[in-house]
């Protein structure tokens, strides 16, 4: 299923002065149908009947943990609403940031519990290469060591994130293939526009449409196909200056290769 980030819909709601359901409505109208959701964003079940009156189901719920900081009893308290969350709004999988500065013993120790608390609710848990380098899972190595540890532990991967970290996304594919639950569609570009990234180099990179930048996305999509992937795809682009028309852009393109 072809998703967006909810958050997308509501920057590009206040972007356009238009209310959340002509959003929901435009992105629907690009072949969209699935939506990834902050649990945070989710608190007042109210709004699944403005999602199911859109024709948009929440395919993945995420949360930002302190796994450096929080007690034991803190974090659990936060993954079962996660998890209560999800399974409200019938999201079958779950993502995890852990945190930042915290060593990867402790990060796989924690992940390890989640997994295990996650089978009551037929939930997958999953992490993602996070574009940031205080972050336990930014490269390849420290993402390795956290599968290896985590057999039950799935893998988000972000297409455009490895460009921040340094490294080849052809060749993480590869190397996390069989791991993979789900997709973030990102792409990078080194033309000014929207919010500014700097990659470990100090280079600057800036949000784009999926396919439009030097991010192998055809590549990446032809990889997919010919795994036989038919898991959820996200559209990702924080920072975009014009979340409608990098939304639609980016629709269009994935449809076109995949």
């Amino acid at each position: 299923m072809l998703n967006i980030f909810y958050e997308h819909i509501l920057e590009g709601c206040a972007q356009c002065s238009i209310d959340t359901g002509r959003g929901l409505q435009r992105a629907s109208n690009y072949g969209i149908q699935g939506l990834e959701c902050d649990v945070k964003r989710l608190h007042d079940h109210e709004i699944k009947h403005l999602f199911d009156d859109n024709g948009m189901t929440v395919r993945s719920v995420y949360h930002t943990f302190a796994f450096e900081s929080a007690t034991d009893e803190q974090i659990r308290n936060e993954y079962m609403d996660l998890f209560d969350t999800a399974a409200f709004f019938g999201a079958g999988k779950v993502l995890v940031v852990p945190g930042f500065n915290v060593e990867n013993e402790r990060t796989a120790a924690q992940l390890d519990r989640i997994c295990s608390d996650a089978v009551q609710y037929g939930i997958q848990v999953g992490i993602e290469d996070y574009d940031d380098s205080h972050s336990p899972c930014c490269r390849s190595d420290d993402i390795a060591y956290l599968l290896d540890n985590v057999p039950a532990l799935g893998f988000v991967f972000d297409t455009g994130n490895w460009a921040y970290a340094l490294e080849d996304e052809i060749s993480s594919f590869r190397r996390f293939e069989s791991r993979i639950m789900h997709v973030h569609l990102k792409d990078r570009t080194r033309t000014v526009q929207g919010e500014r990234k700097d990659d470990m180099a100090g280079c600057p990179m800036y949000p784009c449409p999926f396919g439009s930048g030097f991010i192998r996305s055809r590549e990446i999509l032809y990889a997919l196909k010919t795994k036989g992937y038919d898991g959820d795809l996200s559209i990702e682009h924080f920072g975009s200056n014009d979340q409608f028309a990098y939304m639609k852009s980016s629709a269009v393109f994935i449809k076109e290769n995949y």
